[in-house]
């Protein structure tokens, strides 16, 4: 009992296993308990994300206008540009994010990323139909973006069930 309690454990901590569980059930989603780092909140991971895709000021991350203040926050601290594009009620438009990220390649900027908030997005309210999330990757992928995916209210719908991979 001593040894359990009084040495350490697994540096990473024991959620990874529970994390990975939760994704494959509630997700459809297979991940490695080692490939998932918990973080103290989503601004502590967004901030980690913007720092390693920011290489200089040309780097910008293409979000919704507006969003979330807890992102732009993490992009201030990170010198972050956030290019907005528009959100309509089904939120995000596919055809105005590959607007928007040649716009700023236009302008001599790199869109490294896209932000996006699937579900009841914070402060629109709106929710992505299927359809629209699945264009949305496929333009994302077209435009090299990296889709960085802020979803804290998946669990919760209207009655139509959650979107599955």
């Amino acid at each position: 009992m001593r040894r359990t309690f009084f040495q350490y454990g697994a540096t990473k901590g024991l959620l990874g296993d529970l994390i990975a569980r939760h994704l494959a059930v509630d997700e459809g989603i297979t991940a490695d308990e080692d490939d998932i780092l918990v973080t103290s909140g989503c601004q502590e991971a967004m901030v980690l994300v913007l720092r390693a895709l920011r290489r200089d000021a040309r780097d910008v991350v293409l979000a919704a206008a507006p969003t979330y203040v807890g992102f732009t926050g993490a992009a201030r601290l990170t010198e972050t540009r956030v290019e907005p594009v528009a959100e309509g009620p089904a939120g995000l438009d596919p055809a105005a994010v590959g607007r928007a990220a040649d716009e700023a390649r236009a302008a001599g900027l790199r869109p490294r990323a896209l932000y996006v908030v699937p579900d009841f997005s914070n402060p629109g309210g709106a929710r992505m139909p299927e359809a629209a999330r699945r264009e949305l990757l496929r333009v994302a992928d077209a435009h090299d973006l990296l889709v960085i995916e802020d979803n804290p209210y998946s669990m919760f719908h209207d009655g139509s069930g959650r979107p599955r991979p």
